[in-house]
């Protein structure tokens, strides 16, 4: 609940609506499995802002959650941090016009395309997940063996919306700022 989000300092929420107040984007809150409580603090904080709940994401990461952050507030976004085996399993749960995460290295145009026959709206998550330095996606998207949580490339983030990604969920700003900026 709100209580406990400003008790526990665990987020400065206000200062978050306060910047997204004046803007048409979605604020994403990535829910841990623990914190099954926090969804209705969060809606409550956002309309106290003056953001309505539509323009609300929860990231959720079990079915539970699914549930809990729909009654929490129907209008509210619901972005599945499921492997892209359990998208049929989300998909009826969370209902059409949702959000799927696929990693980077799942974002292949079979994947991407199921997602969307899902009805739901695919969103690439930028960064390396468990592959080592004998994966072809290693090879064709980077230039290091072993790149690091959430390093990514211009080929990436490039094929990801060729290949008909809604967004890019960006797992660490300074990985993709080096990925776009050019080489001196």
């Amino acid at each position: 609940n709100k209580n406990w989000l400003v008790e526990n300092g665990a987020l400065r929420l206000t200062s978050v609506m306060d910047l997204a107040r004046d803007s048409d984007k979605k604020i994403l809150f990535d829910i841990k499995p623990a914190d099954r409580h926090l969804p209705g603090g969060i809606i409550d904080m956002a309309e106290a802002c003056g953001i309505p709940s539509s323009r609300i994401i929860f990231g959720v990461r079990d079915l539970a959650q699914v549930m809990s952050a729909y009654h929490t507030d129907s209008q509210a976004g619901i972005l599945g941090f499921f492997p892209v085996e359990r998208l049929q399993a989300y998909a009826v749960l969370a209902g059409s016009g949702q959000y799927f995460r696929l990693w980077e290295r799942d974002s292949t145009q079979a994947n991407i395309t199921a997602v969307k026959n899902a009805d739901l709206l695919p969103v690439t998550m930028t960064g390396y997940r468990g592959q080592g330095p004998d994966s072809s996606f290693v090879k064709q998207h980077f230039t290091s063996d072993f790149p690091e949580p959430g390093e990514t490339s211009a080929s990436m983030l490039t094929t990801a919306f060729n290949r008909g990604a809604y967004a890019v969920l960006v797992n660490h700003p300074d990985k993709v700022r080096n990925a776009l900026t050019p080489a001196n």
